[in-house]
Order: C-alpha cells, then sequence, then structure tokens
C-alpha cells in the first residue's frame, strides 16, 4: 500500500504506559522501523504480542510438535513473509495473560536444558 498511497504513522509511544496501568501488561511499545514502509523515520507505537491460540484439549504432544516445527522450520514461514525470521524463542515464551499448552511447556523446557 504504501508505494502506491503516500502513508504517515502516528506516534502512539506515549499512551503506552497509560494503557498498561489500566489493562495490564499486554501493551508494549514497539518500534516501526523506517523501511517498514519506505519513510525517512522510525515511529515508535503500541504493540500487542501475536499469540497462537490452540484448544486446552488439544493433545499435548500434538501441540508440542506444532511448535517444535514452528521454531525448525522457521525459514519457511520467513520466506512466506519476512516478520516470520523474527520468530523468537526467548520472547515466545512469554505469553501473559495467557497460559503456555502443556506441549509449549514441554518444548520450552527441552530447549532450555
Amino acid at each position: 500500500m504504501a508505494r502506491r498511497t503516500p502513508i504517515g504513522l502516528l506516534e502512539l509511544g506515549s499512551y503506552v504506559s497509560k494503557l498498561r496501568s489500566r489493562y495490564g501488561e499486554v501493551y508494549v511499545e514497539r518500534t516501526i522501523p523506517a523501511s517498514a514502509y519506505e519513510l525517512s523515520t522510525s515511529t515508535v507505537t503500541v504493540g500487542v504480542a501475536n499469540y497462537l491460540a490452540v484448544r486446552t484439549s488439544m493433545a499435548e504432544p500434538v501441540a508440542y510438535r506444532l511448535i517444535r516445527a514452528l521454531f525448525e522450520h522457521r525459514d519457511v514461514l520467513a520466506a512466506a513473509h519476512p516478520m516470520g525470521s523474527r520468530l523468537d524463542r526467548g520472547e515466545a515464551i512469554n505469553t501473559y495473560p495467557l497460559p503456555l499448552h502443556p506441549g509449549a511447556t514441554r518444548y520450552y523446557r527441552q530447549m532450555k536444558s
């Protein structure tokens, strides 16, 4: 869209502390790099995490294999969309306010040891 239509992004970073005070830690400050939309400067904004949510009834081995596949085949995600390369195991474990599925917990524990 930015290639066809001139755009501008709003600086919203100053709202993060108010949002966190009122709604909790789900809101974080994020920076959109200038290169993302071919702009002259980066923009500080409000961000929320992306979650992969599954039913609690999902079998533990299935959830484990799903999480393992995401990290082992991160290159496939990145080929589909550049942001796939930013999938980070250290960040992905932080799912507040959602609990980790037991299968995901097992995966992260195994990767830690």
